[in-house]
């Protein structure tokens, strides 16, 4: 009867085990999908914000910087309590806190009014802003601090480790959406100076599809050819300008670029 109450217990587990994983898949496949189509850094914090709340049934989850002697909330999800976006002292919340920030260390608390360490203003700041629990999760990347993500409660609570892990993935993941946004941004800007500086200076851009064998004119080729873009082959329109002289000359040697 032993053993049979073992396996059962061991069956339980596993199964219980696998409920969690697919789970936690199911979160982080909706997650992705929220902030895959966002093209706004802001969007996205709010965005993983609202979908972590959601998922562990938090009253709040911020996504934060720091900024001199502040902690900076940019973006919130709340519910039950209020929007603490803006600028907090760091000092408001304890140097143990701040320690395991610059660290790169989650910090649980399941209950800041018996904490350790923090003065009586300390648990009044956290108290005011409705954060009784709260688990905080920083991201340090090539050794600086450049922001965080933080779950509160408004009472006392037990953080489970799948509520833990949801939160750093969820941070990572959030981090990692708006590097991409940034980078995309940072790409649009370069593409629209190099088009004003191609404008500017009336230069023609071509690229050239090897495999489709066709040839892509920017508008100012065109205007350069004296003609309405789309009017034509681009091909064409280079071969015509082509003095009769050169062109048997220029055609032999575009062929012998082109081959393998």
């Amino acid at each position: 009867h032993v053993s049979v109450a073992l396996d059962l217990t061991k069956v339980r587990e596993a199964e219980a085990a696998l409920k969690r994983e697919s789970a936690r898949r199911a979160y982080l496949l909706e997650l992705s999908d929220a902030l895959r189509p966002l093209g706004d850094a802001a969007a996205v914090a709010r965005e993983a914000c609202a979908v972590l709340a959601r998922a562990v049934g938090a009253e709040r989850v911020v996504y934060f910087r720091i900024d001199g002697d502040d902690y900076v909330i940019d973006e919130d999800c709340a519910a039950g309590v209020g929007s603490i976006v803006g600028r907090h002292p760091v000092s408001g919340f304890g140097e143990a806190l701040l320690a395991l920030y610059l660290s790169g260390r989650t910090a649980v608390c399941p209950d800041t009014s018996s904490e350790p360490g923090l003065s009586d203003e300390q648990r009044a700041t956290f108290s005011a802003l409705g954060i009784n629990a709260y688990v905080g999760v920083p991201l340090v990347k090539d050794g600086r601090f450049v922001g965080g993500l933080a779950v509160h409660a408004r009472s006392p609570r037990a953080w489970s480790e799948d509520d833990v892990s949801l939160a750093e993935e969820t941070a990572h993941r959030a981090w990692e959406a708006i590097e991409r946004v940034h980078a995309q941004q940072a790409l649009r800007h370069s593409e629209e100076r190099m088009r004003l500086s191609q404008d500017a200076g009336r230069v023609g851009t071509w690229d050239f599809d090897v495999a489709a064998g066709r040839m892509h004119w920017s508008e100012a080729m065109w205007s350069l050819y004296g003609r309405e873009p789309g009017s034509s082959e681009p091909a064409r329109v280079w071969d015509e300008a082509l003095h009769p002289d050169d062109h048997a000359r220029v055609q032999a040697r575009a062929k012998a670029m082109l081959q393998p």
